[in-house]
Order: C-alpha cells, then sequence, then structure tokens
C-alpha cells in the first residue's frame, strides 16, 4: 500500500486579523480527479492517504485574542424551523455506546398512519428485518449512526437487544397535539391506555422518540427535540422531566436529526466573514434563513455532511469534527481509538482521515478560538485503505460534489456552546472579498 502526504499551512489568526485570501494552502493538483485511483477502484487497488501533515502557525492563544472576540457570543433564538426546533432542557449523556430508544406512535384529529408507513418504522428506527415488498428508506437511523460513529453507537431497544417492532408502541390515538409541549399529548395516552408502556424504562435510561400524526395544530417544523415532564403512578414520585425527540412523519433523516439532538449535539450550517468579524458571527438558531449582512453572516442548517444541518435525506455521510466530539465518537483521551487533539502551539500535526473506520488515531485538531469556541480541522476520503468505499464516496457521487470538493484538503469549522445548543459552521478558507455574501 503506497502512502500519500498532504502539506498545508494553517495560519490560525489570519482569519481573525484580516489578512489576504489563502488561509489554506494544499497542492494546486486535484487529488480526486478524474484520474486519481482512489476514485476508480475497478482500475485495481486504490492508492491511499491514510496520513496529511497540517502545519499550524499562530496558534498561541495570547490576550490580544479575547480583545478581538468580545463578549462570547451565545444568545441564540429558539424557533420552529424547517429543518427542527431544539428547545432548552435538562441535559443528558452524550452519544456514546447503545442507545435504547422507545418509539411511541401517537395519532391526533383525523390523521392515521398508514399500514405501509406503519410496515416500515421498526426498519426505519432500527434496522429491523422488514417483509417483503415493504417500501424502505435509502438507509435506517441505527445504520447512520453506527456508520457515523465507527460503530461507537447504535439504535438498540428498550432491553439493549437489537431493536424490532417490539420496541414500537401505538398507535395510539389522542385528542390534541400542542406544537410547543409534545410531553401533553404522550400524557393524554398514558392516562388514556394504561397499559401503552412502561414509562420506568425512562427513568432507567431509555430514549423516547415520539412520531406524529397529526391535523390539529399547524406546527413550525417537522420535527424537534424538547424537553417535558412525563407523569404516571408507575414513575418515582410520579414525574419524570426528560428529553424527547419528535417528528410528525416517520422519515429517517428527521429522526436521526432530533436524536442527534437530543444526545447533545445541535445544528451544522455554514458561514463567510472577515477580518474581526469573524469573532462575532451572526447566527440564529433554528433558522435556515441567512442572518446577517454582506460581509460576515451564517445559515443554521446549510451544511449538508451528516445529518444535523441539510444531509441525511438521500444519502449517509460523515458528520463533522464538532457534532462527533459532541456524541463522545470523537475523545481527547490520549488512548481514544478516534482522537480529537487540542492544540494551543504552532507545529506539525499528522491528521488520519475523519472517514476512515478501520483506522485509529487523531482525526480532528481544536484550535482556541475566543470564549467557548474553537475552530476544527479535519480532512476526508472517499475510499478506506482496503480500497472499499468510505459513507463519504457517496458525496463525490451526489451534486453537492460539482458544487464543493470536500476531498482537496483540510475543512475548516468553528464551533462553541453545548449541548443541543452547539453549533458547527463550515466556511471556505479560499474565499476571496467576492466570495463572502451568502445571501444568495
Amino acid at each position: 500500500m503506497k502512502l500519500k502526504t498532504i502539506s498545508a499551512l494553517i495560519m490560525c489568526g489570519c482569519f481573525l486579523w484580516g489578512c489576504e485570501p489563502g488561509l489554506l494552502m494544499v497542492p494546486e493538483q486535484d487529488m480526486f480527479g478524474p484520474e486519481n485511483p482512489s476514485l476508480n477502484a475497478e482500475d485495481g487497488a486504490p492508492e491511499e492517504y491514510l496520513v496529511d501533515e497540517f502545519e499550524l502557525s499562530g496558534c498561541g492563544v495570547d490576550e490580544s485574542l479575547e480583545d478581538v472576540l468580545g463578549e462570547e457570543p451565545w444568545a441564540d433564538e429558539v424557533r420552529g424551523g424547517d429543518g427542527g426546533g431544539a428547545a432548552r432542557a435538562p441535559s443528558l449523556p452524550g452519544g456514546l455506546g447503545p442507545q435504547r430508544v422507545l418509539t411511541l406512535l401517537l395519532e391526533a384529529g383525523g390523521r392515521r398512519f398508514s399500514a405501509a408507513e406503519l410496515a416500515a418504522i421498526p426498519h426505519t428506527v432500527y434496522g429491523a428485518q422488514a417483509d417483503e415488498g415493504v417500501a424502505l428508506p435509502p438507509y435506517s437511523v441505527n445504520e447512520a449512526f453506527a456508520a457515523d460513529s465507527y460503530g461507537q453507537t447504535t439504535i438498540v431497544g428498550i432491553d439493549g437487544e437489537p431493536g424490532d417492532a417490539d420496541d414500537v408502541f401505538g398507535p395510539f390515538q389522542v385528542d390534541d397535539y400542542r406544537c410547543s409541549s409534545p410531553m401533553s399529548a404522550v400524557n393524554e395516552a398514558l392516562e388514556r391506555y394504561e397499559d401503552a408502556f412502561d414509562p420506568a424504562v425512562f427513568a432507567d435510561g431509555a430514549r423516547l422518540l415520539l412520531i406524529m400524526r397529526q391535523n390539529t395544530e399547524t406546527c413550525r417544523y417537522g420535527g424537534v427535540a424538547t424537553g417535558g415532564t412525563m407523569r404516571s403512578p408507575d414513575l418515582p414520585e410520579g414525574l419524570l422531566h426528560m428529553r424527547l425527540a419528535v417528528a410528525l412523519y416517520p422519515g429517517h433523516r428527521v429522526i436521526a436529526h432530533e436524536l442527534g439532538h437530543i444526545m447533545g449535539m445541535g445544528h451544522t450550517g455554514i458561514t463567510q466573514c472577515s477580518g474581526a468579524a469573524w469573532g462575532d458571527i451572526p447566527y440564529r438558531n433554528n433558522t435556515n434563513a441567512y442572518y446577517g449582512d454582506a460581509t460576515c453572516g451564517s445559515r443554521t442548517y446549510a451544511d449538508w455532511m451528516g445529518f444535523m444541518g441539510l444531509g441525511g435525506a438521500s444519502f449517509m455521510s460523515h458528520s463533522g469534527a464538532i457534532a462527533k466530539e459532541a456524541w463522545g465518537w470523537l475523545r481527547e483521551d490520549e488512548d481514544a481509538t478516534h482522537h480529537i487533539a487540542p492544540v494551543n502551539e504552532s507545529g506539525l500535526y499528522a491528521l488520519k482521515s475523519i472517514s476512515h473506520t478501520d483506522v485509529a488515531g487523531t482525526k480532528a485538531l481544536k484550535i482556541p478560538h475566543g470564549p467557548n469556541q474553537f475552530m476544527y480541522v479535519e480532512y476526508r476520503r472517499a475510499m478506506e485503505h482496503d480500497g472499499t468505499p468510505t459513507i463519504d464516496k457517496n458525496v463525490a457521487e451526489s451534486a453537492f460534489y460539482e458544487e464543493s470538493d470536500i476531498f482537496s484538503g483540510a475543512l475548516l469549522r468553528i464551533g462553541g456552546g453545548n449541548g443541543m445548543y452547539r453549533r458547527s459552521l463550515l466556511f471556505d478558507a479560499y474565499a476571496s472579498e467576492d466570495d463572502l455574501d451568502l445571501r444568495t
């Protein structure tokens, strides 16, 4: 197996001080062009790019950094959005390890699940075997989490075993669904159907996925991650404060997205700024509308990698380093199989591809960028070291690849915040002053 390296210079303070474009320097050669065997496995064993070297300059954290950044810019609005809402709720552990999920189906008003939907839901959520002829999504939620996490997280049933139809409860009918209080519908079902399900599983750490069919109120979201108080005599003290993931239709992407929220991650979008504006990026949660002006702004959902932005509808791809860290899939522990390295000084850093599931090592760098904010560095590959495709090869075969070549060098993100308010903003290190406006 032949190894190649890429050298890149990332000047950490450059985008803060308003330096010239060209923040990221990589070879001019397009390493994933049509002649590159890494995307043409049929031509023989692909050449492998296991380790890239990235040189970081100007990465020391000094007093002048806070002078430029000012106060921590974290005051998001909580509103319904077109990609799923994330309302403030008590914190829960991250998304590492098997995630026990109870799926509850409720019908409000005159809406009902179709027979086809009911037949597909156990597969959509858990990847359970479905009857022949049942229309299925391109992948299950369990498959998405298992692939994205390098096998560290799975979506399982309430007993910790692979999930199936026994972990799907309902559908039950309720009178009403309030967009601002999904738990009220759950409590109505518990009161109306005494043996609907055992709420004690949630006190024991299981997560609740609520899939609704409703026409009692028009909601501004297709899914939402929120908090509420479950009430039942079967619970300790008769109640439990908890988070739940809600989908208003049984779609694999919206379910993965909302589960991702209650496991500890916010939205993944894009940004572009210049000069000192990088220290105070305009940002508004739960809307994909552009927020900012012609020189600096962001779009909350516009990152199409992973499933916490616009991605995940038709194919799987790896989430960015910020989301993977939030869920515990990349960790700072020196002995972590998939490692993220904090950077506080200039130097030469070797990275493994974030796309590779079967390669251990450092897969991202994390560089301080002001109070509770960091810049993250990662890079991607379309092929595993044995010649099989990574899930990121799906990107190379999609329309997105024609607009943005994610395989040509480092990808840079800015992130900060905590829990469901932890944000990730991808930006273009090559952008010139003429390319800063994301409003169109």
